[in-house]
């Protein structure tokens, strides 16, 4: 059995909130900025914090496993702020994906302008 389509949320809010709401599980992938810094950090034996492009191309590594991954349906992406910028290059990322994409925003009541058309539905937290 295959998947038809997959759904990616933004989720914009404080990061406690975000760490309390969702967790991995099985047919879910989150990515957190924060806690990828940090695991990179621990992971290094002279414990340097990595750069945000080394953290970027974490993030772009999970983004691209999940566009290609069959069981993987839901994907979690916190962002303090989500503007339009940040919108264009998920869905370039992923606008090779053999599934259906649809997009959604969770957020904190607090959004940019312009960015409403950019999801298939909001929902505030």
């Amino acid at each position: 059995m295959s998947i038809q389509s997959k759904n990616v949320f933004l989720v914009k809010c404080e990061i406690g909130v975000f760490e309390s709401l969702f967790s991995k599980k099985k047919n879910l992938e989150v990515i957190n900025h924060r806690e990828i810094r940090q695991k990179m950090q621990n992971s290094d034996y002279q414990k340097f914090e990595p750069s945000d492009d080394v953290v970027q191309l974490q993030i772009i590594k999970k983004i691209n496993t999940f566009k290609d991954c069959k069981r993987t349906e839901t994907l979690y992406i916190h962002r303090e702020k989500v503007d339009k910028d940040f919108i264009q290059r998920i869905k370039g990322l992923l606008k090779t994906s053999p599934f259906v994409i649809e997009y959604h925003l969770l957020h904190d009541g607090k959004m940019e302008r312009g960015i409403k058309r950019e999801f298939d539905t909001i929902e505030e937290l």
